[in-house]
């Protein structure tokens, strides 16, 4: 199949698509493939049919991509999948890219100056691969609106729930999101998570014993335990009348790096 004829069966399934758009987008798909050296406009005319000004206007014009990248999953791929969701680090020199500043690299185990974009994935369980879905640049005035980075990251999980349910219910992530404001986001979307605990996570049981009259805080919750030191063969029983509450606290280990930005 041609990528002129994947490309307009795709088109072909979304609304809003006139003709002259699914002509330019056929053209460009094609014209990515065939460029030499830098994708710009200047060398899209070079390689291209159309003139500098025509490239320009049509990228300045509103696309679905998020749309067009599931249908290009659905068609592509077999029917087992579950949605990934991890930011990347972008390469960016300079000062005058909107929010370029330092953020953290999971290759280098540190900040580095930048960009970064929160990037939804889809795997194909089946043939063992993964297709990018949307990707959304982290802008800092949109962070300060939350109360944290956790929580701005759990709100495009929730601002893209519709379109990640339609693919699957299970959104895996790394051990950096198994905290309070991330989960709770992505539970209120109705997806259900799939992580681990960070290496320095403790759990305990809650104190449901008689408690001691006069003043003075209550006792909450006992028998501590790290959830790393449990051996493979393990399995910890509790009983479905007790709840289990979760209590993890941010204490920076020996490898602070092991489990994304602090």
């Amino acid at each position: 199949m041609s990528i002129e004829t994947l490309t307009a069966a795709i088109l072909g399934k979304m609304s809003g698509m006139n003709k002259w758009r699914q002509d330019f987008l056929k053209h460009l798909f094609r014209l990515f493939l065939n460029m030499r050296g830098r994708y710009t406009f200047l060398n899209a005319e070079r390689y291209g049919i159309l003139g500098e000004m025509a490239y320009r206007k049509n990228f300045g014009r509103p696309m679905d991509w998020a749309t067009f990248n599931y249908h290009l999953i659905m068609q592509s791929t077999a029917a087992e999948w579950f949605n990934v969701f991890d930011p990347s680090y972008l390469s960016k020199s300079g000062k005058h890219t909107p929010d370029v500043g330092w953020h953290w690299s999971g290759c280098a185990g540190k900040a580095k100056w930048g960009l970064e974009i929160g990037a939804f994935s889809v795997v194909d369980v089946v043939n063992h691969t993964a297709m990018h879905l949307v990707a959304q640049q982290t802008l800092k005035e949109e962070v300060e609106q939350h109360e944290s980075l956790l929580a701005y990251y759990g709100s495009l999980v929730r601002l893209h729930a519709d379109m990640l349910l339609k693919i699957s219910k299970f959104l895996v992530v790394d051990a950096y999101f198994s905290r309070k404001p991330f989960v709770d986001k992505v539970l209120a979307s109705d997806l259900h998570l799939i992580t681990r605990l960070r290496d320095d996570a403790v759990m305990f049981y809650p104190y449901l014993g008689a408690q001691r009259q006069g003043r003075g805080r209550h006792k909450s919750s006992q028998v501590a335990w790290m959830f790393a030191t449990l051996a493979m063969n393990t399995s910890v029983l509790v009983p479905a009348t007790i709840k289990m509450e979760l209590l993890m606290k941010d204490v920076c280990g020996s490898n602070p790096g092991s489990n994304g930005p602090k």
